[in-house]
């Protein structure tokens, strides 16, 4: 296929640049660590703060973090607020502060990246050349992430031998997948509550299920049966041409298409014997998903897209059509759940579903976190970058003892759960989120996965007529 061809020849020329910014000498990888303490879930009760020394250090952590991503981590309410999350967040931030004997600053920053050049980019490349040493950690957005560090300016933190970054507060398949020659630049764990807002699922209406017999999806997940080809002959099912009364089977928008890749598990970049990547991207498997996802958006009746130059088009064309019953399936990102499930649930019967397998070969269900997902690191620059992997840890753990159950119980439970089927959706949502190298360095590889999925829009721009 030609535009996978030019997809692959994009990439290849962005892999070189990203090698060439490596240290292509191997580091040993950092041993395992072990702890005695069981990996419960966040609802269990679990002090995992309680799990890490508690200390008198008696000095400042200065944490850089997004103005528009900051209520993650800064909470001025006081503990009887009314909302159960910024409580859980101010509570987080105290109970470090006293188990380790420190004092929270929160350097906030601007990072409006559509506008052009990032400031918040602007701001740690400046305090880098001036030496100001103005903070001891940093989160960053996926969206840039992976530039900090191709640039040089984030600490490997593998070489930190006190750093337990396999702990229960960290995504294991981030550190396993974004390993580099044994270096290590970035984490993604509970010290963010919301990488899981960003996860993207499929949200289905029973109601339009219903009218061809269709109420089996909870039952095809749990049995591992959750396919591409299976949602895709429901899509068709339910597909009827009628003008206006015209109903589709799946509704979808740029971002859903971007993160097909991953969700089918195509395996863009590989690892190589001496720890780095290469690209595994062209196979016979990777042309048969995309002649996949091709028909199913150009060669049929049943999809439905919304406009593809703006990031309003769930809202602007999808939404409606879901909520007035003339569509089965819509991608969708749990963050913006919330503010929809009210109509959502007052005019139709729908349900959560995790994004399919492309077919019962794959082993998993994999969860593709959205572009505003928040990873941390640690400047190059630190002088005692222990202690910042320290206190990096200790919010991690509290976050997931305070946080991180307080926002899954409230904002996505209870703020988008339709049913009890739902909430066992979300935990499989939960459980199988992916962390793939070419999508959390996207913005180091010249953007592959937004390629991938750009190729496969329609020519035009706003659509609901079928292609």
């Amino acid at each position: 296929m030609k535009k996978i061809s030019m997809l692959i020849l994009a990439l290849l020329m962005a892999m070189s640049c990203f090698a060439a910014c490596s240290d292509a000498k191997p580091t040993p990888e950092k041993p395992s660590e072990t702890t005695t303490a069981e990996n419960e879930d966040d609802d269990s009760g679990t002090n995992y703060l309680a799990m890490l020394p508690q200390e008198n250090l008696d000095r400042d952590f200065v944490l850089l973090c997004s103005d528009t991503k900051k209520d993650q981590y800064v909470s001025d309410e006081d503990i009887e607020s009314g909302d159960v999350v910024s409580n859980a967040v101010f509570t987080r931030n105290a109970r470090v502060e006293a188990y380790k004997g420190v004092r929270i600053i929160f350097n906030t920053q601007d990072d409006r990246w559509a506008s052009g050049e990032i400031p918040y980019m602007t701001y740690i490349r400046a305090n880098k050349m001036s030496g100001d040493h103005a903070y001891n950690a940093i989160t960053l957005e996926q969206t840039y992430a992976s530039r900090v560090a191709q640039e040089g300016n984030l600490y490997d933190l593998n070489s930190i031998e006190s750093f337990e970054y396999d702990q229960p507060w960290w995504h294991a398949s981030f550190s396993e997948n974004n390993t580099v020659y044994g270096k290590l630049y970035m984490l993604a764990g509970d010290i963010s509550h919301k990488v899981l807002g960003t996860a993207w699922t499929v949200l289905y209406n029973k109601t339009v299920a219903r009218t061809v017999g269709l109420d089996n999806f909870y039952d095809l997940v749990t049995n591992q049966q959750w396919t591409f080809e299976n949602m895709m002959v429901a899509a068709k099912a339910v597909a009827t041409e009628n003008g206006d009364d015209s109903v589709y089977g799946l509704g979808l928008n740029r971002h859903a298409l971007r993160l097909s890749a991953l969700s089918f598990a195509i395996s863009v970049c590989g690892r190589t014997d001496d720890g780095g990547y290469e690209l595994t991207m062209m196979s016979n498997r990777t042309e048969q998903v995309y002649g996949s996802l091709y028909t199913a958006i150009h060669r049929s009746n049943n999809a439905v897209f919304g406009d593809a130059q703006s990031d309003g088009q769930a809202q602007r064309v999808l939404i409606p059509m879901f909520t007035s019953n003339k569509m089965l399936f819509l991608m969708f990102s749990l963050e913006f759940l919330p503010d929809f499930k009210e109509v959502m649930s007052a005019t139709t019967d729908f349900g959560i579903l995790p994004y399919p397998k492309y077919d019962e070969n794959q082993e998993n269900y994999r969860t593709a976190i959205g572009n505003t997902g928040v990873y941390c690191g640690i400047p190059d620059d630190e002088t005692d970058p222990d202690f910042s992997a320290n206190m990096l840890n200790a919010l991690g753990a509290a976050g997931k003892t305070y946080v991180y159950s307080a926002y899954y119980e409230t904002t996505l439970k209870k703020g988008t759960a339709p049913d009890p089927e739902s909430l066992e959706m979300l935990n499989i949502i939960r459980d199988s989120m992916y962390f793939d190298f070419a999508v959390v360095h996207a913005a180091a590889l010249d953007n592959v996965y937004s390629k991938w999925g750009d190729s496969l829009l329609p020519a035009e721009g706003p659509a609901r007529e079928a292609f």
